[in-house]
């Protein structure tokens, strides 16, 4: 998937393994040199952030908040969290009961990067402010 001009892969897994990060401090490795460090991702049980490091491979840090709308928006009664764009749409959810009718989203949001420096990694938030927050994907462009 391609958002922003930044490629995305979505994790290939079999059914009933997770396909995504349930945010709580795991370290990313990157290693890229770009202007734009970007996500795909939601929260689950209303909308949720904590806050993320970037390191660069000079040793350099930078702290930003990493933050996801609910993925259903709250059963449609929210607004979409600050700096979130919506990129899929689904018109149903699974559960443990079978298919809901709930219309579901993925959301993308970004940062900025220290020009001229490279990413080594990024560490996930260790904790969040409610509920969980997934990151399906991470790019760089």
């Amino acid at each position: 998937m391609t958002v922003n001009n930044i490629s995305f892969q979505w994790p290939t897994v079999s059914a009933g393994l997770n396909d995504n990060w349930h945010a709580t401090g795991q370290l990313i490795t990157i290693f890229k040199s770009s202007s734009t460090l970007a996500f795909l991702g939601s929260a689950t049980s209303g909308p949720s952030s904590g806050t993320a490091t970037i390191t660069y491979t000079d040793g350099t840090t930078q702290a930003f908040t990493l933050a996801f709308s609910d993925w259903t928006l709250n059963h449609g009664t929210s607004n979409l969290s600050p700096g979130n764009r919506i990129v899929a749409t689904m018109t149903y959810r699974n559960s443990s009961t079978g298919q809901q009718a709930r219309t579901t989203y993925v959301f993308y949001t970004s940062v900025s990067l220290t020009a001229g420096k490279i990413v080594q990694s990024v560490a996930l938030p260790g904790t969040v402010t409610q509920g969980r927050l997934h990151i399906f994907a991470v790019g760089v462009g």
